[in-house]
């Protein structure tokens, strides 16, 4: 091989490899830039959803005096339960959605969606599962791992009207530096995860927007919704990557990097024992929204907990002082005080740390609640359920 021609390869790749960082680069901006919105909406809508659950438990809750509504109720419920999950699906995707993080075998969750895969399908695609290793463990949250497989899968079907083929292939890699998939990545090694299919392709105009949000080459009827969006959250939260390639007529691969977990990653937490929904211990409820205010505290009183409430931060703190050694628990929203005045504002106010915290979220940003030390936090829309749970188990010293 001459020098000139080695030289004129050399060259090629750089520019290659150049052009992969740019284009990876002003998608990543792109996405921010509307993960940035589309979370801003989420945490608005939450709040409303909030108000909309909870009044309809408490509707629920007094289904004897009014059983003839009880099926609208129901239909009201269900319907923010739906909006409340789409909102879920915009939070993943601007990257603000909690993750419960443990140590999976991505072999073994290959094989369980193997069986769960083959009956979503349809029966006119080929399902081909390839795992090379027999251990491949990361740290994940194991349903939204399973939502990116699903979604992906889903993807490649639609993509694929008269059959073909979906092959999943599980290996190892290690970036050295050199892999511009991985470009701004740890060092070290990663999961590769490929879904790959034989379907109709996408074309390269396409291809830098498929991860936005409800932006689709289907047909109206054939759903416009978060697939792809969902996908790219996900594994951004969990530290990795995603590349895409595809070509019209030539089918489409992706390709999902995820860090192998070490061994000091894999100690597992143990979990409480069984939970009591309701007490009689008083609990300071602080929120300035007068309707969200009023339900909370009407969902707590009707598990026996006594509730003090207050609209701002100067009444809430004025009732702490005097209240101090009866109250057990502060419940307050996140928004109704700059963050960096937790701290000074509430902390001094507790004695010894006696007084424990919660912090209703609208968005499961953890950098929102960093300065506030021991706090639980939990997140809007409210579950009541779940709200009470968590109540309980604060004072109680446990964790869920």
């Amino acid at each position: 091989m001459s020098p000139l021609f080695s030289q004129a390869c050399t060259n090629n790749m750089a520019m290659r490899m150049r052009t992969i960082r740019e284009e990876n680069m002003s998608r990543s901006q792109k996405l921010e830039c509307i993960g940035t919105l589309a979370g801003g909406v989420a945490h608005d809508f939450n709040n409303i959803l909030t108000v909309i659950i909870g009044a309809c438990t408490l509707l629920e809750m007094n289904a004897a005096d009014y059983p003839d509504q009880m099926p609208f109720v129901s239909r009201i419920r269900n319907y923010a339960e739906r909006a409340a999950q789409l909102t879920q699906d915009l939070l993943i995707f601007s990257r603000r959605q909690a993750v419960v993080m443990g140590p999976e075998n991505l072999v073994e969750v290959f094989h369980d969606m193997h069986r769960f895969l083959g009956s979503i399908i349809g029966e006119d695609i080929q399902l081909i599962t390839d795992q090379q290793e027999k251990t491949v463990m990361v740290m994940v949250d194991l349903g939204q791992i399973e939502q990116v497989l699903m979604n992906l899968a889903a993807n490649s079907r639609d993509a694929m009207p008269r059959g073909g083929v979906l092959r999943m292939r599980l290996s190892r890699v290690t970036n050295d530096g050199a892999l511009p998939h991985l470009e701004g990545c740890p060092l070290g090694d990663y999961a590769l995860m490929t879904v790959s299919d034989t379907g109709t392709g996408i074309d390269r105009e396409n291809l830098c927007r498929i991860y936005e949000p409800y932006f689709t080459t289907k047909e109206l009827h054939a759903g416009a919704g978060l697939g792809l969006s969902v996908v790219y959250g996900i594994i951004s939260q969990h530290n990795g990557a995603i590349h895409v390639q595809s070509s019209p007529g030539e089918g489409t691969l992706f390709s999902i990097y995820l860090p192998i977990c070490d061994q000091e990653e894999m100690v597992m937490s143990e979990t409480g024992a069984g939970l009591l929904p309701g007490g009689t211990e008083t609990i300071l409820l602080v929120d300035s929204d007068p309707v969200m205010l009023k339900i909370n505290a009407s969902l707590l009183e009707g598990a026996g907990y006594m509730v003090l409430t207050a609209s701002d931060g100067l009444e809430a703190q004025e009732l702490l002082r005097r209240g101090q050694e009866a109250i057990s628990l502060v419940v307050l929203d996140e928004a109704l005080l700059p963050v960096h005045d937790l701290e000074t504002c509430w902390r001094q106010l507790a004695n010894d740390d006696k007084i424990k915290f919660m912090l209703l979220q609208g968005t499961d940003d953890a950098g929102t609640a960093r300065t506030m030390k021991g706090a639980a936090r939990i997140t809007k829309p409210l579950d009541p359920l779940l709200l009470l749970e968590q109540v309980r188990a604060l004072i109680d010293g446990r964790t869920l």
